[in-house]
C-alpha cells in the first residue's frame, strides 16, 4: 500500500505567525544596521532581477517505526522582483526586495510499469505525473557583502524572507483550505555584478528554504526550498 499523496492533507494555520514573521524581520534589519561599516553616507540605488525559481519540496512521514521520506522531483518556473538597495560603505549594502515566487513539487504516483501487448503492440503503462504548485508573494531584507568592491564586483547575500500565499495549483483541483498563508523563511548565496557607471548588471544564485511547513497534517510534513537563479539591472543615484 503506498501512502497518501501529500496534496490530500492540509496543515492547520500556524497561531502568532505574522506577528512572529514581522518580529524576525524588524530584529534582522536592527541587526543589519548595527554592521560595522553601515555608518557611512548612505548611497541609494534601485533595480529589477528576473530569472528561473527551481524548488522542491521535503516530504516526510511521522510514522510508529521512524519517519519516511517520499522522493519528489524538482519543478521549475519563472520568477521576478523590484528592489531598492543602500550603500553605506565600500562594502556593505543593506536590499529590501519584494517579487513574485513560485515553489512546488512533482510527484509520480504509481511507480510500477508494466508492459503489455495491445494490437500488436507494446504498450508501456507508468504512474501520473502531479504537480504541487505554490505562487507567492516574497519579500526579503538582506545584507550584501562586497569583499573586492570595483567595476566588476563579487558579493554574498544572506537575510530573512517572509513568502506569502497567493494561489496554490495542482492536478486534482484539491481546495486550499486551512494552508499556511505566510512562510518565514531564509535565502543566502551570492552573485557578481558588472557597474562601469550608475548602471550595473548582475547575475545572482540563492538558496531558499522555508522555516514553516507549507502544508499537511501530522504524520505528514512538507516544506519548500530551491534555488534562485537571476539576471537583474541595477541604477544607483
Amino acid at each position: 500500500m503506498r501512502p497518501l499523496h501529500p496534496k490530500a492533507c492540509m496543515h492547520p494555520k500556524s497561531r502568532g505567525s505574522i506577528s512572529g514573521s514581522l518580529v524576525m524581520c524588524s530584529m534582522a534589519l536592527a541587526m543589519l544596521s548595527g554592521v560595522p561599516g553601515l555608518q557611512a553616507q548612505p548611497q541609494l540605488s534601485m533595480g529589477v532581477k528576473a530569472g528561473l525559481s527551481l524548488s522542491n519540496q521535503r516530504v516526510v512521514f511521522t510514522l510508529p517505526g521512524g519517519n519516511y521520506r517520499m522522493e519528489t522531483g524538482s519543478i521549475a518556473g519563472p520568477a521576478a522582483s523590484f528592489f531598492l538597495e543602500f550603500t553605506r560603505g565600500e562594502h556593505w549594502d543593506i536590499r529590501l526586495e519584494a517579487g513574485y515566487l513560485p515553489m512546488g513539487s512533482s510527484t509520480t504516483t504509481g511507480s510500477i510499469t508494466v508492459y503489455h501487448l495491445e494490437d500488436n503492440r507494446v504498450v508501456e503503462n507508468k504512474g501520473d505525473l502531479t504537480r504541487s504548485s505554490f505562487q507567492y508573494f516574497s519579500l526579503s531584507p538582506a545584507l550584501k557583502y562586497k569583499p573586492l568592491p570595483g567595476r566588476l564586483s563579487p558579493y554574498l547575500l544572506a537575510g530573512p524572507r517572509l513568502d506569502v500565499l497567493l494561489g496554490y495549483n495542482n492536478g486534482t483541483g484539491y481546495p486550499l483550505d486551512d494552508q499556511n498563508k505566510l512562510i518565514p523563511g531564509v535565502s543566502a548565496g551570492g552573485g557578481v555584478e558588472f557597474m562601469p557607471g550608475r548602471f550595473g548588471l548582475f547575475l545572482e544564485g540563492l538558496y531558499l528554504a522555508g522555516a514553516l511547513p507549507v502544508t499537511g497534517k501530522d504524520p505528514i510534513h512538507i516544506r519548500n526550498y530551491g534555488g534562485l537563479f537571476t539576471i537583474g539591472l541595477r541604477y544607483t543615484w
